[in-house]
Formats: C-alpha cells, structure tokens, sequence
C-alpha cells in the first residue's frame, strides 16, 4: 500500500441538477491539487473520482473522492493540508479558463465514448439504471454550461465538515512497526 490521504463527499445521484456539476469539479480540482501539490514540494499523484451506487440499499447515492498518494508517509500531514485548502479554495469559484479547459478535457472523453459502441451501450445502460437514459443528453449539455459560480456554489454546499469522510493509508512496513512496538 502507497501512503495515501483521502477525502470523500456524497454527492447527489444522476438525475439530480448538481450531479453533473462534480464532473466539471472533478476536472477542475484535480489540476489544481497538482499544482498544489508541486508548489508545497510534495511529490505525489492524484486521483479525482466519482462513486455511484446503483442501488438505494446502500444508503449513499454517491460520492466524489480526493485521493493523494505520496512516496513518503511523513508527508501525509502536509499532503492532507494541501487537499484540505485546495478543496477550501474551490469556494471562491475557479477561474472561467479552467473551467472551460476542464469542459473540454469532458467534451474530449465523451467523443471517444461515443465512437466506441460498447462504451456507449454502458453509458446509456448506466444512466437507464440511475435515473433514465434520455437524461445522459441533459446531463452532458449540463457540464458544458457549468460556470466558476456553479462550481463554488456546489462546493460551499456539499464541501462541508458534516459531509466529509477522511483517510489516512499507511504502508504496511509502518503498519507493522506500529503494531509490534504496541504504539
């Protein structure tokens, strides 16, 4: 195991209005904790995602997750401040050129999904089980009109304490020295 730290939000289900804002987010955020990332000197990867559950029994119907992997576990601290202002600074809204990059890299992933019939079966498939398929067109049109506004508004919304779950990972190698030096 990589020395991780993570941070995850739920988020509202497809069909809901927000939902394909935290696409637009996702993109967004992930640039910036890089660049935080690199500016703090903290070598490490990034991974923005998204959970979907597909069933209510589950209790969540969603989720959105800031994972940070770094190569020194000492750095976990620093690594969990950074993801925490860089979530905080989502707030204040990104600027309009990231946002609009941020579409593009979507626009980009979604022409190569819908040249790719089996991919395209899945994501129609998919939105049919989550809410229904004629709203994977209203869900895509959504992101492309995403703003720097809509972005702070759903991150002051949904990116608070109440919603957080954070994690910690260590390596094994620390796991095992803790628990054999009983601390």
């Amino acid at each position: 195991i990589e020395p991780r730290v993570e941070f995850r939000y739920q988020i509202p289900a497809v069909g809901h209005p927000d939902r394909p804002l935290f696409d637009v987010l996702g993109e967004v955020t992930a640039g910036l904790l890089s660049e935080a990332l690199g500016s703090a000197g903290i070598p490490g990867s990034v991974n923005v995602n998204t959970r979907i559950v597909h069933t209510a029994r589950f209790g969540v119907p969603g989720t959105i997750n800031f994972e940070v992997v770094v190569g020194d576990e000492g750095q976990l601290e620093a690594a969990e401040a950074v993801l925490d202002a860089t979530i905080e600074s989502l707030m204040a809204g990104p600027d309009q050129d990231r946002v609009a990059r941020a579409q593009k890299v979507l626009r980009t992933a979604w022409h190569r999904t819908a040249r790719d019939p089996n991919a395209l079966a899945f994501e129609i498939g998919h939105f049919q089980t989550m809410d229904q398929w004629q709203t994977l067109q209203e869900f895509l049109d959504a992101r492309d009109a995403a703003s720097p506004e809509d972005i702070a508004r759903i991150a002051r919304l949904y990116f608070v304490p109440d919603n957080r779950s954070v994690g910690v990972a260590r390596s094994r190698t620390s796991s095992r020295a803790i628990s054999e030096d009983g601390s």
